[in-house]
């Protein structure tokens, strides 16, 4: 249940994705012959998160992936719109999301966003909400734990080794197996050797290249360094 003190950082760029999709380009809100189309989709998406999830306070987080959904003049004149409104933003198109909200998680008891790699910043005082359409999950440390099988802070090498073309993933097992390992990924994947498997660790050399760009490991991995020295 949200508490009036609740604070939240929410990632907009699901939220861009959404308005951008669901308007297809079509210039449906001119104002002063400008389209504010996409505007106006995601402050509606917004205010019914605002609604659903009873937020009083919240940060909204505007990084990188948000250009690779919709347009500059898109973002900036949302950001704009939204700081009209009174509401915080926090924007910065040169760096990640998941940067960006390591920078104010201290201050944060939840996190909105439809990452799922943003699992990592659940703690025992912080959830997560995942969207996924107009459906929500809520995760704690444990329902994390429960469903992946590891601690949030390895979530991202988790999903880094099983989320991809077939031929380049593990199994759940086989993922675990590897991150039971005092070893980072990155060394694990250097030098296959303590992992018991032959075949298990021929695949890893074979796709090693690819899962850690997967991980974009210069990125999650000083995030996860940075979570767990707190």
């Amino acid at each position: 249940m949200t508490d009036a003190r609740d604070t939240f950082l929410i990632d907009a760029t699901g939220l861009f994705e959404a308005s951008h999709k669901a308007f297809l380009g079509a210039r449906l809100l001119i104002v002063d012959d400008e389209d504010c189309t996409v505007v106006f989709g995601v402050i509606r998406n917004l205010l019914h998160l605002r609604h659903s999830l009873g937020i009083d306070r919240g940060l909204v987080v505007i990084g990188e992936e948000a250009y690779g959904v919709t347009s500059r003049t898109n973002i900036q004149k949302t950001a704009a719109f939204l700081q009209q409104l009174g509401i915080r933003v926090v924007h910065d198109p040169l760096t990640r999301v998941v940067d960006l909200s390591l920078r104010f998680a201290s201050v944060a008891t939840g996190l909105v966003t439809h990452d799922r790699r943003l699992l990592l910043f659940a703690t025992e005082g912080r959830r997560i909400i995942l969207l996924s359409g107009a459906e929500s999950e809520v995760y704690t440390v444990d329902a994390v734990k429960s469903k992946f099988g590891v601690m949030p802070a390895l979530l991202p090498a988790f999903l880094a080794l099983t989320d991809g073309p077939r031929l380049t993933v593990l199994t759940k097992r086989e993922a675990l197996a590897v991150l039971e390992r005092p070893e980072d990924l990155a060394t694990t994947i250097a030098d296959p050797s303590v992992i018991p498997s032959r075949d298990l660790r021929n695949r890893l050399t074979t796709n090693g290249a690819v899962i850690l760009q997967r991980l974009k490991l210069s990125s999650c991995h000083r995030v996860t360094c940075a979570l767990v020295r707190t």
